[in-house]
């Protein structure tokens, strides 16, 4: 399916850049692109809303031969997620001049891919596709899940941070519910040395709270705060799915004692700093 955008330029000189935007994911995303200017100046045009498995193609104005930039979002995942090139842009605007690093006070750097332009139809060409698999680690599963959000773009994932303040190592374990809610989702421990900060869960949310434990040498280091006991197997040091909170009736299993963690409504991410 190929959608067309509006001219955004009439011309006066010069050669259009033409567009063709494709989004292989199960959900929406939007587009933005920096054109190379006709006078040498970066042109910022977005943002474009393309369907799952659809292109969306059209002229965004006048411009030269060289690279262009493009970055893509839906929900949480970002396109291009490693490497391409930092453009500073406006926070609320995506249609204008860019600039680089380091960026004004008012703006916000953010990461395009660099596309080198064609030539096709006496215009300039630019192509760009998204795919679920251009993501990292788990992301690329998640976002082939297509779970979608009210908008139509994927679904925002919830993360949560922890940071070591202490001098000595730490490790961490994060339960999660699960999409039937038959039980939590359990992730193996995670080491987090001093000074460090590490995501140690990045999940879509099933629930408005999730159950962080927090170990130093063996030793429960969990903050004060209301906790929770999640039936967990015998032993476990891996991934694992914990069978309910409270007694455990199954054999096999024993009640560990998890922090609960709350996400505020509109909040997706947060930051725990442990340490003496």
């Amino acid at each position: 399916m190929l959608a067309i955008i509006a001219a955004l330029a009439v011309q006066t000189g010069g050669s259009d850049t033409l567009v063709t935007l494709c989004n292989e994911t199960p959900a929406r995303a939007a587009f933005s692109v920096v054109r190379p200017g006709d006078d040498g100046a970066e042109i910022q045009r977005g943002w474009f809303t393309v369907e799952p498995g659809a292109c969306l193609e059209g002229n965004i104005g006048l411009g030269r031969a060289g690279q262009a930039q493009v970055h893509a979002r839906s929900g949480s995942f970002v396109w291009p997620a490693q490497g391409g090139a930092a453009l500073c842009v406006p926070a609320g605007s995506h249609d204008g001049p860019v600039t680089h690093p380091p960026c004004a006070q008012t703006w916000r750097e953010a990461q395009f891919a660099l596309v080198t332009t064609g030539w096709r139809e006496n215009r300039h060409h630019v192509r760009y596709e998204i795919n679920c698999r251009d993501l990292p680690g788990d992301d690329a599963a998640l976002c082939l899940e297509g779970r979608a959000g009210p908008d139509g773009h994927a679904a925002r994932l919830r993360e949560l941070t922890v940071c070591n303040r202490s001098s000595a190592s730490l490790r961490a374990a994060v339960a999660g519910e699960t999409q039937a809610r038959s039980g939590q989702n359990v992730t193996g421990w995670q080491n987090v040395a001093p000074g460090e900060c590490m995501s140690v869960w990045r999940q879509f949310p099933y629930g408005p709270e999730l159950y962080l434990r927090v170990e130093h040498e063996a030793d429960d280091m969990m903050a004060a705060g209301e906790s929770a006991y999640v039936c967990m197997p015998e032993g476990w040091t891996a991934r694992a799915h914990g069978v309910g909170r409270g007694e455990c009736p199954e054999a096999g299993h024993v009640p560990v004692r998890f922090q609960i963690v709350r996400f505020r409504d509109g909040v997706d991410r947060l930051r725990l700093d442990l340490g003496p």
